[in-house]
């Protein structure tokens, strides 16, 4: 099981863009669970309470929209933000 480091990200990405990870719920939980293979269920019952609680969710949900990662963030699926993106 490995766990979200925000080091990772920081090579192709301008770290002022990072800094509202360090005050994100998720930093340093394991990772298996914001990421799923393809066909998996995410346990939502425990990401939403997490992001639910978040008070940096809506950096999170614009982060993830505009650089189009893959996983769960701000209790939102990659399915769930390319809709927001058509819309």
């Amino acid at each position: 099981m490995g766990h979200f480091h925000i080091e990772e990200y920081n090579n192709y990405i301008d770290p002022a863009e990072e800094q509202w990870k360090l005050e994100a719920r998720c930093v340093n939980t394991d990772t298996e669970s914001w990421f799923v293979n393809k066909g998996e269920d995410y346990d939502t019952d425990i990401l939403n309470k997490i992001c639910g609680e978040c008070s940096v969710k809506l950096a999170c949900l614009e982060y993830a929209v505009k650089y189009r990662v893959a996983g769960y963030w701000a209790g939102t699926t990659g399915d769930d933000r390319k809709k927001l993106r058509a819309v």
